[in-house]
């Protein structure tokens, strides 16, 4: 016999326990309960990794829920792996240096642009100021790149500088402007995003409104058309009654007529 075969062979032997030896059988049902026990901590090990990651989502949600949204008022796409990549100031800013070249300095049209250049350059600052803190503490528990840290703190300065510059330009304008006009823009882009909400809540309530009036008039139609449909059943049945009574009156007077014929229509005799 080959080596190979013997090993078979013993293995064989190793794996069967002859019939009624309980110490042979000891050993593997110990073996089998060690296994299922096992399989039962790793089961529960499993089950408890999801719980607490579920239990981390949770409680970091309102977080990125409050991140997201000030991305979008800063106009940042927050779905793309780098979102600050391709950061760019308003378009208002170049109008702004547009109406300097254009118009004379203290002109009406350069306030104007002016305020818009920060009515547009506000709600970028917010939204970075209110995301900074979450960017810098997933960079520093490593969960966001070298990249994206770079990027943002790039957007950063960018919205800075424009702050400033604003600023500046406001102090030229009008000497001391500049320390209260991001104030004034601060309260104005409250008015607007109140109004906006104001609007957004009324055109919801009329749109309501609306919905419960269709609904009232679909169910005015329907009451009406059951009733027509009522109506005509009602007539109905009542023709049906009645050519049934005169059937019954006309079946009646044809039993009636042979007798009273026979009985009054008798001649007496002549004498």
């Amino acid at each position: 016999m080959s080596a190979a075969a013997e090993a078979e062979a013993a293995a064989a032997g190793a794996g069967t326990c002859p019939e009624g030896d309980a110490s042979c059988a000891a050993p593997e049902a110990e073996a089998a309960a060690e296994a299922v026990e096992e399989s039962g901590g790793m089961l529960t090990v499993v089950i408890a990794l999801g719980i607490i990651a579920a239990l981390l989502l949770w409680l970091a949600w309102p977080m990125i829920k409050r991140w997201r949204e000030a991305s979008a008022a800063a106009g940042i796409d927050v779905l793309s792996t780098n979102p600050f990549a391709r950061f760019r100031l308003p378009p208002q800013r170049a109008a702004f240096f547009e109406a300097v070249k254009k118009y004379p300095p203290g002109a009406q049209e350069i306030t104007v642009a002016l305020v818009h250049r920060a009515m547009a350059t506000y709600p970028m600052a917010k939204g970075l100021a209110d995301e900074r803190e979450g960017i810098i503490s997933t960079y520093h528990h490593g969960m966001c790149s070298d990249e994206l840290y770079n990027n943002f703190k790039r957007t950063e300065d960018m919205i800075n500088r424009e702050v400033q510059e604003v600023q500046f330009a406001a102090d030229e304008i009008n000497p001391g402007w500049g320390r209260s006009i991001w104030a004034e823009v601060a309260q104005h882009h409250r008015q607007i995003m109140a109004r906006r909400q104001a609007e957004m809540m009324q055109a919801n309530k009329r749109a309501e409104i609306e919905r419960q009036v269709k609904l009232a008039r679909n169910k005015q139609k329907n009451t009406q058309a059951n009733s027509a449909q009522e109506a005509a059943k009602a007539e109905r049945d009542a023709e049906r009654a009645a050519a049934q009574l005169l059937k019954e009156e006309e079946a009646s007077s044809k039993k009636a007529t042979p007798t009273a014929t026979k009985s009054g229509g008798k001649k007496k005799k002549k004498r």
